[in-house]
This record gives C-alpha cells, structure tokens and sequence, in this order.
C-alpha cells in the first residue's frame, strides 16, 4: 500500500470524524470520603471536593472515635463487648444526585469474629436490605476486594445507607463513595433484535435461556434455627396455649434502669431490642451482675444510693429466685412484698471428657468431684476401674460460685456445703467456650454447664432420677415431667405494690416475657420455656390475663 493511499484514508477519516476539541468527555463522577473526627465528641466528615452533593450527612450510632496506631488520623471503634447489633455508620444519600449505583471502598479493620451487615433503608426508615455483601470479611477475602457495589438502581426508595455492626470488634477508618454505572438489564426483545442485528449466537449461560444458576458467591449472615440452638426448648415451645404477644400500649415515662444476672442478660437485651424498635434509645438500661447481686440490690437500701441507676430501678431478672430473708428485708423496707415470677427454666448438663468411659454418675460420686467434704482423688473414686483414666486425678471445672448457675449446682448436687478449693471456676457456663471447650481440653475434666447442643468433643452424663428410677438424661419429658434433678427457673422482680403501680416499660416488659415471642427469646438464649399453662396461670396472677 502506498504511502499516497494513506493519506488520502487519513484526510477522508478526518473528515467524517469531529475534531478532538469537538469530542465530549464522560463527566468525572468524583469521590466522597467519610473520615472521623474526635471533635463534639467524635463524629463522621463528609469530605466533598467536587461539591458533588451525593452525601447528605454522616453519623456514628455507639462506638467511640478513637485514634488509630499512628496517633494522627482517627477511627470509628466498637468494641467486641457490645451487644449484638450496636454500632451504626449512617449515610444518608442525595437520590436526586445518585441515579446509579455506588462503589464503596471500606478502609476497616475486622476482627475474626466481627459480622458487619451493609444495609439500605427507605426515607421513613424502613430496612429495604438487611444485608447485601454477606460475611464482607470472608467474601472479601475471596474475591480479594476492599470495594463493594451498592446496587441502589435496584431499590431506587433508598434513603440512607447503613453500616451495621453484628458482633465482634470493628474499626472504620475511611468509607470511600463513588457513583459506578452497573449492568442495564435489557428486555427481553431489545436483546433479540440486537442479537439478530449483529449475527451472535447467544451462550447457553444467557439470561433468556432460562437457566437456574447459584448467583451468590460467598458466605452470608445466617442466624441459626430455634432448633439448632436449642431443641428442647423449641420443642417445648411447639405446645398449644401459648398466649399471644399484644402490645399494652404507649411507653411512658424515663429509661428504666434494671440490673440482671449473667443468664438472664442475653434474652433481656433481646427483648429490650423489640421493645425499643422505632424509638431514639433503649426502653431499659441494663446494668450487669450476678444474682446475688441482683437480689441484693432489692433486698437493701439501694434505691438511695447516689448512682443515678438506683434511683429508677423497679425492675431486675435473676437465674435463683430470692431468699427468706431477702424477702424480709425488702418487706421491712418497703412495707409491701416484692413481685417475685417465673420467666423460663434452665437445665444444667454434666460435662466429661469424650473418651470418658461413664455414661451415668451418682449423686454422692457427683457431689466428691466438685464438694469439699470427702473429695474424689482420681478417677476410680468416681467410678472408673480400670484404665489410664483410673488412676488420672479429677480436675473439677464450672463457673463463678457466686453466679446463679454455681449457686444452684451447690444448691442440688453439694447441698449447700462448701466447694472443694482447686475447681477451675473460671469459665462461662453457657456457651461452648467455656467450660464445654475447657472440660474437652482435659482428659480427667468434669464439668458443669446449661444444657444444650454440644460443639466440643464432650459427653453428657446421664443422673439420677427424682424418681428413683434408674439415670436419665436432660430430655425434654425428664427436665417438664421434674425427673431431671439438675434444673431451675428463672426470675422477674418488681419493686412495687403491684403490676399496675409499676412504670408502663417495665408492664409492657412482663407482658412480653411472659406470652408466645417472650418465651421463644429465652429459647434463643439457650434457656427453657415455661409451660404454656404456667405462662397463662402467671398472666392471671399479676393482672395481665387477656
């Protein structure tokens, strides 16, 4: 081809062709970054170079800004100890500005258990997506992204996007935002016509051929079924008669301060959570303690304690119901009883090593390994005869002593008597890291923990009947029929005259609790049901019968 001959291509090409001063460029979307600042004490920036106008406002719900390793710039933190689901980065988006959809860029730092849910919500506050990247940390990591698209051409009444913390320990240091143009999805005839202009042969993978395929590429947030967390009590709950919950009304009045043992917290935040849904704070300010404490703080002159918590307490949940003499000392100070109720019931496993050959212990065996008085050495004083394990020491493992569950296991199995001195009371009675994962990591381990289903390589020792017939285990027919020595109850206390004298929050509360969504929370919780009858039998006798 001669050198002529491309010339005279050039010069018609440039011809047809507008000038490159004439050519339009694509508009420049720009980023909107949200740092942190410790000033007003702590709080989100918007910073907006291009006055884009995309981003409304930024606020932090829970957490602290703190400064990060490098003492110059700031974090948003939360910390592992909050409670499930406090700790919100609020954004709220200018839709008449952001007609796409929005890649987000998350300078965080997640732990190994930290859950964080990015969500959307409409302009009354309504969720319109509760989750839309899954576990981020493990997806992320998969797909080796710090950047996530928010589908909002998806739901154009979003308002506001929310970062929502779960559990774990989380620190925000930047949140990047960019409009990004996503996939158009074209009808189904346009993509016809199209396909037939340009003279493609359409994949067997396209979206008209109708094929099923698995879209999600990740893990996402799954809370367990009532049944895998707890079957019993699931179990339990499938009964009829179980009153309905029905809201009482309005909620009056100030926040409510409550002090509640370490069994009862979990299902109290739980509850508070329903009860505070649509409001601007929690109905109740819990604060946390052990039983003793709980009772103690009814049964004495708390209530003129400077604290401002003691002044508007009415209210407290306990895992051992209140003493004689508690009951004596709050009359005498009060003039009146204390509201003393059931809310659930609990069971309390005995745990041993898997490769333990006992499948049963009696009680006076029981009572050696974990009392003071004729305490087991070894293996073979509990009965195990031959073997490496008989002749291995026992090592005794539970909980804190003065926490209702210790209270009540020194209660059922020791009588009342002193604990022997080397049990490892160190441990939480109620999860599987506790004494469940301590009792697993010892061959000469036994321990003590609320029933439910296992993780850990452990097995459960069948106990003595109440009827004196033979060993069962904590079924569901041995823990309601009472043959299951090795149970409790929980309790609910209010600190009035009666129901009706007490703060609107703290009746809605009862209510609650005591009816068919109440009694599902504490199985949740891992914790126990009551019966349906006993649910109706207490509605009646506190005034709350339908």
């Amino acid at each position: 081809m001669t050198g002529k001959w491309l010339a005279t291509a050039a010069l018609l090409m440039f011809s047809v062709l507008p000038s490159f001063a004439e050519l339009q460029a694509l508009p420049m979307a720009g980023v909107t970054a949200i740092s942190f600042s410790p000033d007003d004490g702590g709080k989100a920036v918007i910073s907006d170079p291009g006055m884009l106008g995309h981003m409304l406002s930024a606020a932090t719900q829970d957490g602290k800004v703190v400064p990060n390793e490098d003492g110059k710039n700031f974090d948003w933190s939360v910390t592992k100890e909050e409670a499930f689901g406090k700790g919100r980065l609020n954004i709220a988006l200018n839709r008449e500005r952001l007609n796409g959809d929005l890649a987000m860029v998350l300078n965080a730092s997640l732990g190994e258990e930290t859950s964080l849910a990015v969500q959307l919500y409409d302009a009354k506050g309504a969720a319109l997506a509760l989750d839309l990247f899954g576990e981020i940390k493990a997806n992320a990591e998969a797909v080796g992204t710090d950047t996530f698209i928010v589908p909002l051409l998806r739901y154009p009444e979003a308002r506001s996007l929310v970062l929502r913390r779960l559990s774990g320990e989380l620190s925000v240091r930047e949140v990047l935002l960019m409009p990004v143009l996503a996939e158009v999805e074209a009808a189904e005839d346009a993509d016809k016509d199209l396909a037939a202009l340009l003279g493609e042969r359409l994949s067997e993978f396209h979206r008209m051929t109708n094929r099923k395929e698995e879209t999600s590429i990740g893990k996402v947030h799954r809370i367990p079924s009532l049944e895998e967390i707890n079957e019993i009590g699931a179990s339990a709950l499938t009964a009829a008669g179980y009153p309905v919950y029905k809201p009482l009304g309005v909620l009056g009045g100030s926040v409510t301060y409550a002090p509640v043992s370490g069994t009862t917290y979990e299902f109290a935040k739980l509850a508070d959570r329903m009860l505070s849904l649509g409001k601007d704070q929690p109905v109740f300010d819990w604060f946390f303690t052990s039983s003793n404490g709980v009772i103690w703080h009814f049964s004495n002159d708390a209530q003129h304690a400077e604290e401002d918590r003691y002044k508007n307490t009415v209210f407290g949940m306990t895992s051992m119901p209140m003493s004689a003499e508690a009951r004596k000392a709050y009359l005498a100070r009060t003039g009146h009883a204390i509201i003393e109720f059931p809310i659930a019931r609990s069971a309390i496993e005995v745990l041993v090593h898997g490769d333990n050959p006992l499948d049963s212990i009696p009680p006076d065996a029981l009572k050696s390994a974990f009392g003071a008085q004729g305490m087991a050495s070894t293996w073979k004083d509990l009965g195990v005869t031959d073997g490496p394990l008989a002749v291995m020491e026992v090592k005794p493992i539970g909980g804190n002593p003065s926490w209702g569950t210790g209270r009540m296991f020194q209660e059922i199995v020791l009588g009342g008597a002193e604990w022997r001195p080397d049990v490892d009371a160190r441990h939480d009675v109620v999860y599987a890291h506790g004494v469940e994962k301590a009792v697993s990591q010892s061959p000469g381990g036994i321990g003590y923990a609320v029933q439910g289903p296992r993780k850990h390589r452990v097995k459960v020792l069948a106990l003595a009947s109440t009827d004196g017939k033979g060993h069962t285990l904590a079924t569901e027919d041995a823990i309601y029929s009472g043959r299951y020595p090795l149970q409790r109850k929980l309790y609910a206390v209010v600190a009035a005259p009666s129901l009706d004298q007490a703060p609107p929050s703290v009746r809605e509360m009862i209510n609650l609790l005591l009816s068919d969504q109440g009694q599902t929370l504490m199985v949740r919780t891992r914790s126990l049901p009551l019966a349906a009858a006993e649910v109706v039998e207490w509605r009646k006798r506190l005034g709350l019968a339908d």
